[in-house]
């Protein structure tokens, strides 16, 4: 997937995870702990630096959801096997 950001500035900020199923509302199942892609990444003039996951002052991190939480996605991609 593509997004033409070309000569925007801004902060870049959203969620993933994945799944070998669709999630049921877009909600990680309850009790479980599922991981999570955090984003927010400075964008200028189309153009971001490279954000490694977790590394050292990265705007791209990793989270997970516990037991007694669901974490909730306002999209979703599911793809063709």
């Amino acid at each position: 997937m593509a997004i033409d950001i070309t000569g925007v500035t801004g902060t870049l900020t959203t969620k993933g995870t994945a799944s070998g199923v669709a999630l049921a509302d877009k909600k990680t199942p309850a009790a479980t702990k599922y991981p999570v892609i955090n984003f927010s990444v400075g964008i200028t003039d189309g153009a971001c630096t490279p954000q490694p996951l977790d590394g050292p002052g990265s705007g791209v991190t990793t989270s997970y959801t516990s037991l007694s939480t669901q974490e909730t996605f306002t999209s979703e991609l599911v793809l063709a096997p």
